[in-house]
C-alpha cells in the first residue's frame, strides 16, 4: 500500500491530506454492511464428496461499498488492469476528495487461453482484490479446499528450483542488516494489522487505543514481534497525533 498526495505540498499539509483520507476510509469501513452471499459454487472436496459455498458476486460487493461511500462522503475507487508475462493483475485505487489517494500493491492470477478465461480472471480479481482492501468477507469458509489458484502479489511469485551452487572458498562478507535502517514516516502510517478480522491502519488503532478505546489498548498491549515493533516506533514519534 502506498499513499500518494498531489505534488509540491509542504509537510504539514501532506501530513493533513493524509489524515484526512485515513478518516474517510475508516468512516466507510464503519458503516460498510457485509454484502449478500448471492452466489453459489460447487467443487469436490478432498474426501471426494461434493460441496458448495456461496460468495458474493462482484456487483454485489461494489453495491455495499458504494452504498458505504455514498452515506459518508468523501471517498471515491478506480481498478486499473496490469499484465505480466502470461499473468492479469488488478490494482485498486482509493481516491479522497482532497487530494491524497491510496495506491495497492497488484494481485495476479493466470490470463488462461481464452477472452472468456482472461475476463473470468480479472473479475475474479476485482471481487478478491476490493474485498481485501474493504475487509469484506465475500466468501464462506470452505476450509481452502476450493482454491486452485490462489491470487499472489508480483514479489509473490515462485521461483524454479536451482540445483545449489558450490560453497565458495572465500570469505564471505557479512549481509548487509536492513532491519537497522529506520522507517519513514510513510512506512509507518501504512502499516497494517489483523485487528477483529479485518485489515486495520496500526496508527488509526493506536489514536483509538490513545483516545481511550479499551479494545484497541488491549490489542496494542498483545502485539509481538514485527507489529509490536512497529506499534513502537509509530508512538516514539507520535505519528498518531496527526490522526484526527
Amino acid at each position: 500500500m502506498i499513499i500518494k498526495t498531489v505534488e509540491g505540498l509542504e509537510a504539514p499539509e501532506k501530513a493533513k491530506l493524509v489524515a484526512d483520507i485515513f478518516k474517510k476510509f475508516i468512516e466507510v469501513k464503519k458503516v460498510l454492511k457485509t454484502p449478500k452471499h448471492n452466489s453459489k459454487v460447487e467443487f469436490s472436496s478432498r474426501s471426494g464428496y461434493k460441496r458448495s459455498y456461496g460468495y458474493s458476486t462482484l456487483d454485489e460487493v461494489l453495491n455495499q461499498i458504494d452504498i458505504a461511500i455514498k452515506q459518508t462522503g468523501g471517498l471515491s475507487y478506480t481498478f486499473e488492469n496490469v499484465n505480466s508475462d502470461s499473468m492479469v493483475g488488478v490494482r485498486v485505487f482509493i481516491f479522497g476528495d482532497s487530494g491524497a489517494w491510496i495506491e495497492f500493491e497488484p494481485f495476479y492470477l493466470p490470463g488462461g487461453r481464452t477472452a472468456q478465461d482472461y475476463g473470468s480472471a480479472l473479475t475474479y480479481l476485482r471481487r478478491y482484490c476490493i474485498s481485501s482492501v474493504f475487509g469484506i468477507a465475500s466468501e464462506e469458509d470452505d476450509d481452502a479446499q476450493s482454491i486452485s489458484q490462489k491470487p499472489f502479489r508480483a514479489n509473490e511469485r515462485q521461483q524454479p528450483r536451482q540445483a545449489p551452487r558450490p560453497q565458495a572458498t572465500a570469505p564471505q562478507q557479512p549481509a548487509e542488516d536492513k532491519s537497522k535502517k529506520p522507517l519513514s514516516d510513510d512506512a509507518l502510517n501504512m502499516a497494517t494489522v489483523t485487528y477483529q478480522n479485518r485489515p486495520e491502519l496500526l496508527v488509526i488503532l493506536m489514536k483509538q487505543a490513545v483516545d481511550g478505546d479499551k479494545e484497541a489498548q488491549k490489542f496494542i498491549k498483545e502485539l509481538e514481534g514485527k507489529d509490536k515493533l512497529l506499534a513502537h516506533e509509530i508512538n516514539k514519534r507520535k505519528l498518531y497525533e496527526k490522526v484526527s
